[in-house]
């Protein structure tokens, strides 16, 4: 499979914003504007495009200053979200998201539990639709399809560049703050096997929750803005989108 596809900056943006991410509760993003901004488009608009990215980049804290240095990058996506809406931009797949948050993890010496696959992005797709069940899973607006929040299972792997954003940027902080995400594809698949919700005991989770810490700590302090410049465009090239904002 061709490692690209579309959609920029999850890991040094993420990383720079960690000490409060390390704060934050474990759990998935509550109910937010997001949906509502996402049912307003009916038509290619820069405008309520730009709205609903920017409570996409919120839901992450992408907010001030973050939101200011990462500017550039951030009106790439917005720019290959409205090509995608357009039907003029090749969707994202699970397995991309997959490959981009595993070329995250690999820069950063990551442990083996810190990586994901498509199934996992999958599952953490279904759970967001049920908050999100507009935005997630939403078609090119040449191709407009009404979804309920019952029609998870019509669900497929494809995404356009704000909702591959949206759940990298969602899995990325399960990793680092929620201890049923800090579990290998093996230990997870052997949990649903046997019928359990959490795949390790409470003295496992609780030391690789300190270690994924231990990490935030370590790459906040050895990260440079010419660090999180170069993750940013490795991660667009891995994801596909071009510093023009095509597709590759």
């Amino acid at each position: 499979m061709r490692s690209s596809s579309i959609w920029p900056i999850v890991g040094g943006i993420f990383l720079s914003s960690a000490s409060l991410l390390a704060q934050s509760k474990p759990h998935l993003h509550p109910p937010s504007v997001i949906e509502q901004k996402s049912r307003q488009i009916a038509i290619s608009n820069y405008g309520e495009t730009q709205e609903l990215a920017d409570e996409v980049f919120k839901a992450h804290h992408i907010v001030g200053p973050l939101a200011d240095v990462a500017s550039p990058m951030l009106h790439q996506i917005i720019d290959a979200q409205i090509k995608f809406d357009q039907g003029n931009l090749k969707p994202v797949t699970e397995e991309q998201i997959a490959a981009g948050i595993n070329h995250i993890a690999t820069v950063f010496s990551a442990p083996v539990y810190a990586f994901t696959d498509s199934k996992e992005v999958r599952k953490t797709r279904v759970l967001m639709s049920t908050i999100e069940p507009h935005f997630i899973g939403r078609k090119p607006l040449i191709s407009p399809r009404v979804r309920s929040p019952k029609d998870h299972q019509l669900l497929d792997n494809q995404m356009g560049p704000l909702e591959a954003f949206h759940v990298s940027a969602t899995i990325l902080e399960q990793k680092f703050t929620n201890p049923d995400y800090q579990v290998t594809p093996e230990e997870r698949a052997e949990a649903d096997g046997r019928g359990d919700l959490h795949a390790l005991s409470i003295d496992k989770s609780a030391q690789r929750f300190h270690e994924m810490q231990a990490l935030i700590t370590l790459s906040t302090k050895k990260i440079s803005l010419m660090d999180i410049f170069q993750l940013s465009v490795d991660s667009m090239k891995v994801l596909g989108v071009s510093q023009d904002g095509s597709a590759k």
